[in-house]
Order: C-alpha cells, then sequence, then structure tokens
C-alpha cells in the first residue's frame, strides 16, 4: 500500500492524509524524510462494533514525535439508546411462535432451520400453523 503523509503546521495537525504520489506530483522537489510540514500517517482500519456500541468518528492524532494514525472512537450505548434499538428489533417478530434475544436482537425459531439445508440445496420455508420448516418446491 502506497505511503500516507499529512500536513503539521506550528505542531497542529492539518487538513486530511496524501498519498505520497500527490505529494511528489505537487512537490517534484520535495524531500519527505527531511520534511517537518508533511509527515508519515498511518491509517488504522475501521473496528467492527458491537450491537450495543456507537463510532462516533475518527480523529488523528500523534503517536510519537513523527507519526500521525487513525484514533477511532467507539462508545457503549446510553441505557436509552439500546432499549430503543431493542425495541426497534422487537417490532420486527417474523412470526407469533419466534422468540427474542435481547442479547444479540436475533429472532428464533421454534424448530431450528434445516441443518442440511445447505449441502442438500434445498430451500425452506417457515409455516406457523404446523411450526415447521416447509421445503419450498420449485414449479417445473
Amino acid at each position: 500500500m502506497e505511503n500516507l503523509y499529512i500536513e503539521v503546521v506550528d505542531g497542529k495537525i492539518i487538513n486530511h492524509p496524501i498519498f505520497e504520489s500527490n505529494l511528489i506530483e505537487v512537490f517534484p522537489d520535495i524531500e519527505l524524510n527531511n520534511h517537518d510540514k508533511y509527515i508519515p500517517f498511518q491509517r488504522v482500519p475501521q473496528p467492527v462494533i458491537g450491537i450495543f456500541e456507537v463510532n462516533e468518528g475518527v480523529t488523528y492524532e500523534f503517536d510519537g514525535a513523527n507519526l500521525v494514525k487513525d484514533v477511532w472512537h467507539i462508545r457503549s450505548m446510553t441505557d436509552s439508546e439500546k432499549q430503543a434499538k431493542i425495541e426497534q428489533a422487537r417490532e420486527m417478530q417474523p412470526y407469533p411462535s419466534w422468540t427474542f434475544d435481547e442479547t444479540t436482537l436475533t429472532w428464533s425459531p421454534p424448530t431450528p432451520y434445516p441443518a442440511n439445508a445447505q449441502e442438500t440445496k434445498k430451500l425452506y420455508r417457515w409455516d406457523e400453523d404446523s411450526l415447521s420448516w416447509k421445503e419450498v418446491i420449485k414449479d417445473a
């Protein structure tokens, strides 16, 4: 992956990261190894957040004297945010017989989906009257 740099003026981070090739194209005589205005930037992948967490964005922060990197700000949901998310998921009940798990925000049928469905390449639909999975028969 191509190197990134970020502009620093009077010890403050300015603008957004820029690719090394773009810097060289704009400033062909730049010597990045001996330059105080543009310092190396490290891109940090966005973290995967939990179902009860909020990604509040990213900032650029110094990590040592000559490196700036992404710092992601993740926080736990407040009790009211968590409850709102739970209620929203509850409103999406697929069938009356299914049960809801508040810790994963998932609905589960009383009978699990057929375990061999993938290997047999069969499709099934839930039948609420019999509380079971019925094979979907395709018309020829």
